[in-house]
């Protein structure tokens, strides 16, 4: 999604300096530069991994196809993923298309992800291992601890529904908050990590294809979820959730353990498909399997297009016959010998083998784009204009502003010009910090919502309001 540029003037984030930042964080480090590491590992280690511990019980739930509560297992992650390290992730999966926005269930599209998020909009980064270099630790651990061969993620977010929040900073209407049930439901079996916010969770078999008189299922799992606790959770079961406070955004990570490119069929289909395009095929089966014969190409050949369907007809047993006296192969027999030749090519072993290598090739492309974000994180680049909550942030020159604590109106004046811009009461404070034409460290603004803080700083650039310092 395109970025909009500001109307004033900006300068780099203050942070980024000759001391690098640590991949996915926003933040300084001591240790070696990101680039190096990135040439050198891609930023990310292939051994020990988060959560490696628990691989043996994931494992066995896996098995069994059970839903297993693990208290406290995503602790080690809840110092990593912060605000500066989703804000980064937001920055640099915007330009990757990883970002995307949804309400009622449904893509919702805006002119960028912060309109979107402030209006009330659930924020979902796929491919989240690319930008924070702890959670590919955790697919790396599961892969270690035997859970899978290749393992993905993605990070979702959703704004916390506070009265006078729902208006949204343009005005949008207010709607029922999206539960992440229906996002994990044919995603296959998922790990789901809390990283902000607490949840109450039902796991229950879903009511599809039982008879009206079976009894009612009963609930394989029912838990609150609390920051730092992971739950896992089988593919085809229902997932019903509540919140247990509202004053705060919802910041989960869902690990997908088997997704849709590990099922059976789908390998099944792309090792079928692969064997077509072997070179050791020989010349008659490969151009046989590249030909096609339809009613339209009948008359070419010489048959006739209006034969009954099903019958065998006469011209064809002719062609055969004529096909046969010139020493040429029929095409039944071609047809048969090429399905004969192919089928002697499939094996078990060959199947096992091309998942293996597709898997490690998935695992590669993962790697890559991990080595290539954290190389960009570690050049300092990405838009000039881009707010993090370590930035510095002041009102334009030439432009004053008047918000009162509460207010739902801000008053931007620029000259003769007065720009009377629709807020939700929740960022009413922080604007009214601002208005004394100072610095502010945006993460030290007065918000509720760390989120939003960022978004609502990141949009007053955007339109000229404000400037980084």
């Amino acid at each position: 999604m395109p970025w909009v540029p500001g109307c004033c003037a900006s300068r780099k984030r203050p942070d980024v300096a000759e001391t690098p930042l640590v991949p996915g964080t926003g933040k300084k480090s001591s240790k070696e530069s990101p680039v190096g590491e990135a040439a050198r590992e891609s930023g990310v280690t292939e051994g020990e991994g988060l959560l490696e511990e628990v691989s043996n019980e994931v494992r066995r739930v896996l098995g069994e196809g059970q839903a297993a509560l693990f208290e406290g297992a995503g602790r080690p992650l809840l110092e990593r993923i912060d605000v500066e390290a989703l804000a980064g992730a937001v920055v640099h999966g915007d330009t990757l298309d990883a970002v995307s926005a949804y309400k009622r269930g449904e893509l919702y599209m805006r002119d960028n992800m912060y309109l979107a998020y402030l209006d009330q909009a659930t924020i979902s980064i796929s491919g989240a291992e690319r930008f924070f270099p702890s959670v590919m630790e955790v697919c790396n651990g599961l892969v270690s601890g035997g859970v899978g061969q290749y393992i993905t993620s993605h990070l979702i977010l959703e704004p916390p529904p506070e009265e006078g929040r729902d208006a949204g900073f343009v005005g949008g209407r207010p709607g029922p908050m999206p539960g992440p049930g229906e996002k994990l439901m044919g995603e296959g079996d998922v790990l789901v990590v809390q990283l902000m916010g607490s949840r109450r969770l039902t796991v229950i078999r879903g009511l599809r294809g039982l008879p009206v008189t079976a009894p009612r299922p009963k609930p394989q799992l029912e838990a609150t979820l609390q920051a730092g606790d992971a739950v896992f959770i089988p593919s085809g079961l229902e997932v019903r959730t509540e919140r247990v406070a509202n004053k705060g955004p919802q910041l989960y990570l869902v690990i997908v353990l088997r997704s849709k490119e590990q099922d059976p069929e789908l390998s099944m289909m792309k090792y079928l498909t692969d064997l077509m395009m072997d070179p050791n095929m020989s010349k008659e089966s490969d151009a046989f399997f590249r030909s096609a014969a339809t009613r339209r190409s009948w008359p070419a050949m010489g048959l006739d297009p209006k034969r009954k369907p099903g019958s065998i007809p006469e011209d064809v047993q002719e062609k055969a016959a004529d096909e046969d006296k010139e020493n040429k192969t029929p095409l039944a027999k071609l047809a048969s010998k090429s399905v004969d030749e192919f089928a002697r090519m499939i094996s078990a072993k060959g199947l096992k083998e091309h998942y293996q290598r597709r898997m490690a090739e998935l695992r590669e492309k993962q790697r890559t784009a991990a080595m290539e974000v954290a190389i960009t994180i570690g050049r300092g680049e990405g838009p000039k204009e881009a707010v993090w909550p370590s930035s510095s942030v002041r009102i334009a020159a030439g432009v004053k502003v008047s918000c009162q604590d509460g207010s739902s109106v801000a008053a931007f004046k620029r000259g003769e010009d007065t720009l009377n811009l629709p807020i939700a009461p929740t960022a009413s404070f922080l604007i009214s910090d601002l208005s004394d034409g100072q610095p502010h460290v945006v993460k030290s603004l007065r918000c509720a919502d760390p989120f939003e803080r960022v978004c609502v700083c990141q949009i007053l650039v955007f339109k000229g309001c404000l400037e980084l310092c």
